[in-house]
């Protein structure tokens, strides 16, 4: 027989396998260390000094697609 305790255990392992299987990695989130700039002016700055691209993601309308 199982006690309440044991089956908490097993559960409690078994949920940690499932959210380590759907998190994301470190590679995955590598975008997240990279300096946004909001300021256009302040990223050609940027980009010129360090002598890399500048990328620029623009759109038109309700970034939920309620336009």
């Amino acid at each position: 027989m199982v006690t309440a305790l044991a089956a908490w255990a097993i559960l409690s392992s078994d949920l940690d396998d499932k959210i380590a299987a759907i998190a994301p990695k470190t590679a995955e989130v590598r975008w997240m260390e990279i300096p946004w700039r909001m300021d256009l002016t302040q990223a050609r700055r940027a980009a010129q000094s360090t002598n890399r691209p500048l990328f620029m993601f623009i759109m038109n309308g309700h970034p939920f697609g309620c336009t």
